[in-house]
């Protein structure tokens, strides 16, 4: 196994070691809630290792926006001390939404010709194929 899958390998229970060393050592009341941040590293690690190349999609865009506005709906106290966490994990429904309806139709099969079957004439000791 190469370096690289063996990270990709140990980068989920890093991740929970590291999540729960902050909740434990570090006596902040959000820190539980702020360490759950470090389970961005499990989807984040490909890219950074260089197994895959960055793609911006459709459901990458709608998960950066619900962080985003959800932190900020935090710390500005809107609407209240938790933010708009509950009511805008619905913008989640419409990655499946958008992908049914940007997804383009699939190509039409193209006709492919019938594979060409060989045989052996025992008696004349030929092989042909047709």
């Amino acid at each position: 196994m190469s370096p690289r899958k063996k990270i990709m390998a140990i980068t989920p229970i890093m991740c929970l070691i590291i999540y729960l060393s902050l909740g434990f050592l570090i006596k902040e009341p959000n820190m539980w809630g702020w360490g759950l941040f470090v389970f961005l590293l499990v989807p984040i690690m490909p890219y950074l290792i260089g197994l895959k190349k960055l793609v911006i999609s459709v459901s990458a865009t709608i998960t950066i926006v619900y962080v985003v506005v959800g932190k900020l709906s935090t710390v500005l106290k809107f609407p209240d001390e938790h933010g708009l966490w509950h009511p805008l994990w619905i913008i989640f429904l419409l990655i499946p939404v958008i992908h049914i309806l940007i997804t383009p139709n699939k190509k039409k099969e193209e006709k492919k010709e019938p594979k060409k079957e060989a045989y052996v004439d025992v008696d004349n000791n030929t092989y042909d194929a047709k």
